[in-house]
């Protein structure tokens, strides 16, 4: 490959030369088993904006790679993010658009200025556990590291079935013990108040979005919802698999009062429940669950996702239900004997213990 002039610069093998639109070009020579190379290793309008000290991380892992007998074709020297990058495009179609959304964020807020332009080969256990104890140090949750590091190892562990690199720096990164359970906190007089406020709120979509949480969902598989998925006809609606952790497509009767929220809604194309300001999916809705929980008096810690808890709590503390009645209805993953067999009974099971539920929160 030819290059223009290049310039030498303090590091042993490195180069340069000035591009009108990469800026400068940073291009690493160096000989192995007396044959001499030439390679490009970054430059500085790149995505990684790549500068000199980055450019030589480069070159040495790319030495090291022809040292090992590998070319630049079979071991490509990535970026940390140009590696997320690809990793993202991956699982963009094959994993649920919540849990990409979730991935980007994490990358973005604690991985971007950090590791971004570190050498897939060069990026250690050590610069990891930086991240993971600065995060400690900053009030961060340790359930927050956790999520963290087990992006950092999917993302590692894309690049080690690509053949990329060897090992996964992320495997010996040491997290704090923890005790992630969440204890249920009102009372059954709390629990009642809370059921009647959001039956009778006067925002027809937040009373829409807040029913649907009272039988037993995440947030995430409401927000994304469409009426592809409800059929008012057959009172049947459909968690889909890439919404759901179970990872698998599950029916839910219509209740009476989801009933007559859905048939009281205009616009039945695309998102069930559209935010009022973007005409599309919401975003956020804690400002709407602030007004419920003031409008009930609920003053203590009491979440959103808190709502699954209740009805958990209530399903098998307060009825004495089973455990696999609490899991249908809440969506947890059961044997997948049961699931396939046992499908369409399950429908009319949640239907009966929702009623239930339903008629001791009244």
């Amino acid at each position: 490959m030819a290059f223009d002039k290049l310039t030498k610069t303090k590091y042993t093998g490195l180069y340069f030369y000035n591009h009108e639109s990469k800026g400068k070009v940073f291009v690493a020579q160096f000989t192995i088993n007396g044959k001499r190379h030439r390679k490009i290793v970054g430059f500085s309008n790149d995505s990684c904006n790549t500068n000199l000290k980055m450019a030589f991380i480069n070159k040495e892992a790319l030495v090291l790679e022809y040292k090992n007998g590998h070319s630049q074709e079979v071991k490509k020297v990535y970026s940390f993010e140009k590696l997320y990058n690809e990793y993202i495009e991956s699982i963009e179609h094959v994993q649920s658009e919540e849990t990409v959304k979730i991935k980007k964020y994490y990358f973005n807020k604690h991985l971007k200025n950090k590791i971004a332009h570190i050498s897939i080969h060069q990026l250690t256990s050590v610069e990891l556990q930086k991240i993971i104890n600065d995060l400690l140090k900053n009030g961060y949750a340790p359930q927050t590291t956790k999520n963290l590091n087990s992006i950092v190892h999917a993302i590692l562990s894309y690049a080690k079935k690509m053949k990329y690199i060897d090992t996964n720096a992320a495997d010996n990164v040491k997290l704090p013990k923890f005790d992630n359970t969440v204890e249920y906190t009102l009372t059954n007089d709390e629990a009642k108040r809370l059921f009647s406020t959001i039956l009778n709120f006067n925002e027809l979509v937040y009373r829409g979005i807040f029913s649907f949480l009272l039988h037993g969902h995440r947030k995430s598989e409401i927000l994304n919802l469409t009426w592809d998925y409800i059929d008012l006809n057959n009172r049947v609606y459909e968690i889909p698999a890439k919404f759901n952790k179970a990872k698998r497509n599950k029916k839910h009767p219509i209740t009476d009062i989801l009933f007559s929220i859905l048939v009281e809604l205009d616009d039945k194309k695309g998102y069930v429940f559209k935010s009022p300001v973007t005409g599309t999916k919401f975003n956020d809705i804690r400002k709407a669950w602030l007004r419920i929980k003031k409008e009930a008096k609920i003053n203590k810690p009491f979440r959103v996702h808190d709502i699954r808890h209740l009805i958990g709590n209530t399903t098998i503390n307060e009825l004495g239900l089973s455990s696999n009645i609490a899991a249908a209805i809440l969506g947890h993953s059961t044997t997948k004997m049961v699931e396939e067999r046992y499908s369409d009974v399950r429908v009319d099971t949640i239907s009966k213990g929702l009623d239930l539920i339903f008629e001791h929160l009244k």
